[in-house]
């Protein structure tokens, strides 16, 4: 999964600042939930690298801890106010690509994928290690390792 720069910079650069309270991937694994401390929901797509839905800015009633509906479609938010609020979200058309790889995980393991006779990249995909290592989060040295 690749995070994009805006993302990092609004979560990871200012940590604490905006912190994440609770994160929880959709039952399709195509969106990806995010209740944070300054606003109630947002709701990010890894395939597009954009978040896609997001709840105005509430510093009395902000997120706490979050989760899909089975069906997907609906995310329950609890809230440090003691509410519960429901929020619609929109629906998503998986891409070929990851169709592909939901159905080849959920009957073949990783140590079976690397067995296989694939392009190295595809391999990496399948076994979701195409990350880049670029990326920069809260934990990241701003020192380049020599």
């Amino acid at each position: 999964m690749t995070l994009t720069n805006s993302f990092y910079s609004d979560y990871f650069e200012d940590y604490g600042q905006k912190q994440i309270s609770a994160i929880q991937f959709s039952p399709s694994g195509l969106q990806l939930a995010i209740a944070t401390d300054y606003r109630v929901l947002q709701i990010w797509e890894p395939e597009k690298k954009s978040i896609v839905m997001q709840t105005k800015v509430e510093r009395d009633s902000n997120g706490l801890c979050c989760s899909y509906h089975p069906d997907g479609g609906v995310v329950a938010i609890g809230t440090r106010d003691g509410h519960v609020r429901f929020w619609r979200v929109p629906s998503t058309v998986p891409s070929l690509r990851q169709l592909c790889r939901s159905i080849l995980r959920h009957s073949v393991s990783t140590h079976q994928i690397e067995a296989l006779p694939l392009p190295k990249e595809i391999s990496k995909y399948l076994t979701y290690r195409n990350i880049p290592v670029d990326i920069k989060t809260s934990c990241s040295s701003s020192e380049e390792e020599i």
